[in-house]
């Protein structure tokens, strides 16, 4: 990746550069390198313009939105992924639309703008139910797993997670089946069954554990950290 994009661009590699940045930057961002995460989205960005590559640009913005909202920027990431939403319907592509609407929809959350949110989680979800693979509903359904919980409905949040760790463990994925158990872990957290909790946060932990997921580990470890003190 890193020798295509010190190529020196040409017309007809212009929509192969767009989308190996767009990745580039994602990759960034999850080594939480925001500055070249930023530089790579807006470049990205800027190609997919020009093209009118939509499903590209759908990705960059939503990218590009979350890079800002972690600068605090949260009115610039607002606007970005919005866009990004409006991209992906122009592009016709389900797995977009899908991703952007659940992006959305988790800002809405994180705003506590709860009734909004569910509207867009509903629609992504819709969409996922009907028109993409498993490995995307699971994701989503975790999502919603948070609203639900946000709003006291703890049924619904239970059945969403029960639901997402199913089709992960059918997959065999396990980056999704550790945070579909620490999703539930959240759930039995709220409804103070403290050790079904604690097993799921310790399952959660030696997956990301195995698979090198530093951040997941710390962020995990804080939660049984937390649910100590609670017991």
């Amino acid at each position: 990746m890193k020798l295509t994009l010190e190529l020196p661009p040409i017309p007809e590699d212009k929509a192969v550069r767009a989308k190996v940045l767009r990745r580039a930057g994602h990759l960034a961002y999850r080594f939480r390198n925001l500055p070249e995460a930023e530089r790579l989205q807006r470049e990205s960005i800027a190609l997919a313009r020009e093209l009118q590559d939509w499903y590209t640009l759908a990705g960059a913005l939503s990218d590009l939105g979350w890079i800002r909202y972690r600068q605090n920027d949260k009115t610039c990431a607002e606007n970005l992924l919005i866009e990004s939403m409006n991209a992906a319907r122009l592009s016709g592509n389900d797995w977009s639309l899908a991703n952007t609407l659940e992006s959305f929809g988790r800002f809405r959350l994180l705003e506590k703008r709860f009734d909004e949110a569910a509207i867009f989680l509903a629609e992504s979800l819709a969409i996922s139910r009907h028109k993409l693979d498993k490995e995307s509903l699971a994701r989503i359904l975790l999502t919603r797993v948070t609203l639900e919980l946000a709003r006291d409905n703890v049924q619904q949040a239970t059945l969403h997670a029960e639901e997402s760790l199913a089709l992960a463990q059918e997959l065999d994925t396990k980056p999704l089946i550790a945070l579909a158990r620490s999703r539930l872990g959240d759930v039995a957290t709220y409804q103070e069954k403290y050790e079904q909790a604690q097993q799921h946060f310790e399952a959660s932990i030696a997956l990301a554990y195995d698979l090198g997921d530093a951040s997941a580990v710390t962020s995990r470890q804080q939660k049984l950290a937390d649910l100590t003190l609670l017991q």
